[in-house]
């Protein structure tokens, strides 16, 4: 009597590879969401260096105090500035602080899960002011930390108006 043979995995063999896709996956995602949080930095990054730019040009080119800072839940500047909503404003009383009947000339938002940012200059002012010749009025530093307090990035802004990025 000839039996025929039907091919096929066991129990056994289909629970390990279940197994190994499991653990594989999960190495994964865990490589992927480090990718999305360095793509989030660094997108973080591009932004603030094109407002700040951007605010330095209508500051030359309108002749007109240009502040840039982080608008905090009662619409006023903030030195810390995690909460993730820039504005550039046209600084018109020349407070060097965002007022309720200034314009606002652009906004930035970010998820600020991925970043936390701190200004700070020897002045303490809150706001990054452009002056009518590009200037600013305060040099500083933007610093830039990851979601575990780390620090990525210092955004460091010279008199002239000028930034340099550094990286720890």
């Amino acid at each position: 009597m000839h039996t025929q043979r039907i091919g096929g995995y066991t129990l056994i063999e289909l629970l390990t590879i279940l197994n190994i896709a499991a653990v594989l996956s999960f190495l994964g995602i865990g490589g992927f969401s480090k990718l999305v949080s360095k793509t989030q930095q660094f997108n973080i990054i591009h932004e603030t260096i094109t407002s700040l730019n951007f605010a330095r040009t209508v500051a030359l080119k309108r002749y007109e105090r240009v502040g840039f800072c982080n608008i905090a839940n009662d619409r006023k500047c903030s030195d810390d500035w995690n909460g993730g909503h820039l504005i550039g404003f046209i600084d018109s009383n020349q407070n060097r602080a965002y007022d309720s009947n200034e314009e606002i000339i652009f906004q930035q938002t970010w998820n600020s899960r991925y970043v936390h940012t701190k200004w700070n200059n020897r002045l303490g002012d809150k706001a990054i002011t452009y002056q009518t010749n590009g200037r600013i009025v305060s040099n500083g530093t933007l610093y830039l930390s990851d979601e575990n307090d780390k620090l990525f990035a210092k955004l460091i802004v010279n008199n002239s108006g000028r930034f340099r990025l550094e990286a720890p």
